[in-house]
C-alpha cells in the first residue's frame, strides 16, 4: 500500500531527485541506474545503500522475532 501512496512521488523524479536519498531503496536504485548507464561509482551512495539495507534487515529480523515470541507466549495461532 505504501508503494501506491508514494507512486506520484516516484513519477516526478526530476523535481524530487535531491530528496530521494531518504527513501529506503532509492540509493540502491540510483546505483543500479549508474551501473546501467555507465556512470561513475559513487562510494557515498554505496555506503548509504549498505547502511539502509542492514538497518532494514535488522528491523525485519526484530519484527519477526517479536511476533514469534508473541505467538508462542499467547498461543495466538493455536498449535501451528
Amino acid at each position: 500500500m505504501l508503494n501506491f501512496i508514494l507512486l506520484p512521488y516516484f513519477l516526478s523524479l526530476t523535481q524530487w531527485h535531491p530528496y530521494m536519498a531518504y527513501l529506503p531503496f532509492a540509493p540502491g536504485a540510483h546505483l543500479v541506474r549508474l551501473g546501467l548507464t555507465g556512470g561513475e561509482f559513487d562510494r557515498e551512495i554505496f555506503l548509504l545503500a549498505l547502511l539502509q539495507g542492514l538497518l532494514l534487515f535488522g528491523a525485519g529480523l526484530w519484527a519477526m522475532a517479536y511476533m514469534y515470541r508473541l505467538v508462542r507466549r499467547r498461543g495466538i495461532l493455536g498449535r501451528f
